[in-house]
Order: C-alpha cells, then structure tokens, then sequence
C-alpha cells in the first residue's frame, strides 16, 4: 500500500504528474487527458491532493481530516483523474469505491445520519449483491479550471466513472451531493434520485447534502450521455 498522502508540494505534484504522463503516454491530441488509478498506486496521491484542496477550500476539511473520513475505504478506492498536459498537473479527480470490509462509505452515513439502514437501500432498490454498487465518493475540479470548456474537466470525470461502471456491470451508485453538485449533474444530464423518505441533511462541513442513488444504464450511453471520445479515455 502506498503513503497516502492528501498534501503534495509542487515538486512532487510536478513529478508524478510528468512520471504518469511518461509511462501512460496519453493516446488522444488533447489538452486535458484521463487516467484510472488504483488507490494504491503512488500517482492515486494527486488525486487525493485535489480532493483535499478543494474538500478545504469550500467546506474546511483539512488533511486530517480527509484521511479521518477515508482512511477505511483507501484501498477499495479507484480514481479517475484528469490531467492537464500544458502544465503537467491535475484538474480534477472522481472517486469510486468499491464495497469492502468497511462497507460503502455513503450508506455507513446514511445509516448514521439519515436512518436509511443497508437492508432497507437493499429491499427498496432490490441490490441482489452489493458488489453491484459503487460509492461516488467525490468529483472535484480545482478552481482554475472549473469555467474552462463548458465544465470539460468535470465531465471527463463523471462520464470515465460511468463508462468504467458500465464496463464492470456496476447497477447501482451511491453518493452524497451538494446543491452544487446536484445543479452540475443536472446540466450534465446524469439521472439521480434521494434516498426515499430522506431531505437536505449537514454532511461533512455542508449544509444542504443529500444522499443520492443513480442507476448505471446503457440506454443513457445511447442517449448520448457518453459520447466516444470520451469513452476512449478508458
């Protein structure tokens, strides 16, 4: 297992930046390229640099605390991370963890905040095996690029974790949004609904979360939910 780490300075920011673009030479002529990483992978630390710095940014969460939060669920964690090849640094990361000894870490919440237990998620949206279902654990964009390209970044994230979804035959994902967020999804097209019986809840340094569940389908691929130079990026 790698050092975790949720701080990078810039020369380490700089050289696992050019390292992965050296050893996973980007087959697409764009300026912003995607990358799965395993959570144990060195290169997986940019991406946790970027969910820190902006996890800090808009709701305090300092290095501790991120890895207070996710230090159960870091080996389960796949990332799909965007870099940006005219500076060499990340732009912006998604984190789907897979269920675990730990569990999904947005249904252990749901259980402690919004009383909706496994069994009831399980019996409602009737989860045969919750080796079916992904935890969207974050999708974050530094700030520099959240304007760039009609929101590119963010959609080269949440569009590699569905395909990637899809490609592995995951049903289900879970997930905590924010209003933001949620507004962001809208724009993009992407399919959601709260759990039943629950609201707006504070989450983490956020005051109007909610616990969301989105069903993985092929038929929003050919609505064009997924166009192909995106999927190639996987």
């Amino acid at each position: 297992m790698v050092d975790v780490k949720y701080t990078l300075d810039e020369k380490e920011l700089e050289f696992l930046s050019k390292r992965l673009l050296v050893e996973q030479p980007p087959w697409v002529n764009e300026r912003f390229v995607g990358y799965m990483l395993d959570g144990t992978s060195e290169a997986s630390n940019l991406a946790r640099h970027v969910e820190r710095e902006v996890f800090e940014e808009r709701f305090g969460l300092d290095d501790a605390a991120m890895t207070r939060l996710y230090r159960p669920y870091e080996t389960a964690s796949t990332f799909f991370l965007v870099i940006d090849r005219e500076n060499s640094r990340p732009a912006g990361t998604a984190r789907a963890g897979r269920n675990c000894p730990a569990g999904i870490l947005t249904l252990n919440d749901a259980s402690k905040i919004a009383q909706v237990s496994l069994e009831s998620f399980r019996s409602h949206y009737k989860v045969d095996s919750m080796d079916e279902v992904w935890d969207l654990g974050t999708t974050v964009v530094l700030k520099e690029y959240r304007a760039i390209d009609n929101h590119l970044v963010s959609q080269i994230c949440y569009r590699c974790f569905w395909a990637r979804a899809m490609h592995e035959g995951i049903k289900h994902y879970v997930t905590i949004l924010d209003g933001d967020i949620r507004r962001t999804f809208a724009l993009l097209g992407l399919p959601f609904e709260p759990f039943p019986g629950t609201g707006e809840v504070f989450h983490e340094g956020s005051k109007d979360s909610m616990f969301i569940r989105v069903r993985i389908s092929q038929h929003h691929n050919q609505q064009g939910l997924l166009p192909h130079r995106i999927r190639q990026f996987l």
